[in-house]
């Protein structure tokens, strides 16, 4: 009886592992299928609190998934594998600025692939974003609840 009930406690906990094991690969897959869905964004700063603020107010958008990074040569990397729908720019970096590392986006990534720069510096208002192939600038500070909408307005219908 002992060993009736041992191997009954064996089953269930067999029978437990291999139906978590089954959710959990559901819910990957689930995963998985609503990143392909979702609209990719690179964030590129410098800055670890600014990533950490954008990737929040994204966040709550379900459909927006966000990746960040510290510097023009980890976007570089990135985007090469990523391919993000839209790149949110910080302008003044050390190293590779904003303006190098959107020069290089555009000779790697399809000319429409929206750019946007985010940042503090005023005197962006007065950069023919045009002529250097940004599709925009937001202003630091931003508005965190309202920055998914700008950012939408961005993306190519």
């Amino acid at each position: 009886m002992l060993t009736e009930l041992l191997n009954a406690m064996m089953l269930a906990e067999l029978l437990y592992d291999k139906t978590v094991t089954s959710m959990r690969q559901l819910s990957f897959t689930h995963q998985r299928e609503n990143q392909k869905a979702a609209i990719r964004i690179l964030h590129v700063d410098d800055e670890p609190d600014s990533r950490e603020v954008v990737e929040l107010s994204l966040s709550l958008e379900p459909d927006l998934l966000t990746r960040s990074c510290g510097s023009g040569r980890e976007a570089l990397a990135i985007a090469a594998n990523w391919k993000p729908d839209l790149v949110l720019l910080d302008l003044i970096m050390p190293q590779m600025g904003g303006m190098t590392t959107l020069s290089r986006l555009r000779s790697r990534a399809s000319s429409s692939l929206p750019i946007v720069f985010m940042t503090a510096f005023r005197e962006a208002e007065e950069i023919d974003l045009e002529l250097v192939g940004a599709a925009g600038v937001i202003f630091k500070p931003f508005d965190p609840v309202t920055l998914a909408g700008t950012v939408r307005n961005y993306l190519p219908n």
